[in-house]
């Protein structure tokens, strides 16, 4: 588990880490994760060092993630299992472990950015032609998170990370919890495709 405050301290030291290794306001910093609490540092620590982050799903064909490397002209990879890196087999020039924090401060200077910078690039199935990357901007997540109608989350509720975070559903569900001050519950892949499984975490949970 982290605290709200420990996930900032975290972040703000994997953001400094990327400044370091070159990562600039508008960088493409793909990230390679199972579902985890790294994969939330992960996503801050992009956001924070002003980078657009590109989730790569591992269980896509080795095709799919080539291409996807290729089309952003991604240079920087942040991954936090080796074997899951080398099991994959994709590469680029500069692969950035998530476990390398130690040495790098807690305290973060902003970084300046656009009035509505892009946070991330997903990519459409593909399934009328090539996949494209589609950009979402900072006030694209504050309007989803802060206008969701019936479904709106608040500081007390628990809500279950499920979408895998190579979908735009996965979006509702992190930062409509971070942004709340709510509870957000990882749940590994194997749980999540399990349906009695994935009710039992609900039920237990308090989802």
């Amino acid at each position: 588990s982290l605290t709200y405050q420990e996930l900032d301290d975290k972040s703000n030291q994997l953001a400094n880490y990327l400044i370091w290794e070159g990562v600039t306001p508008g960088t493409f910093v793909s990230i390679c994760m199972d579902r985890s609490l790294d994969m939330l540092v992960g996503l801050l620590g992009i956001i924070k060092a002003g980078g657009i982050y590109v989730p790569l799903d591992p269980l896509l064909p080795m095709g799919r993630l080539e291409y996807i490397i290729e089309d952003a002209s991604i240079i920087h990879l942040l991954y936090n299992d080796d074997s899951l890196i080398k099991r994959i087999g994709i590469s680029v020039e500069k692969p950035l472990a998530i476990d390398s924090l130690e040495n790098y401060s807690e305290e973060l200077k902003p970084v300046a950015s656009d009035l509505d910078p892009v946070i991330y690039m997903m990519y459409t199935s593909g399934t009328t032609g090539g996949p494209k990357g589609i950009l979402t901007t900072e006030q694209n997540i504050l309007k989803l998170v802060h206008e969701p109608g019936v479904i709106s989350v608040e500081s007390s509720d628990r809500v279950l990370q499920w979408s895998n975070y190579a979908f735009d559903g996965s979006t509702y569900e992190i930062y409509s919890s971070l942004l709340k001050g709510a509870t957000l519950y990882m749940i590994d892949k194997e749980q999540a495709s399990d349906a009695s499984a994935l009710a039992n975490v609900i039920t237990d949970k308090g989802i």
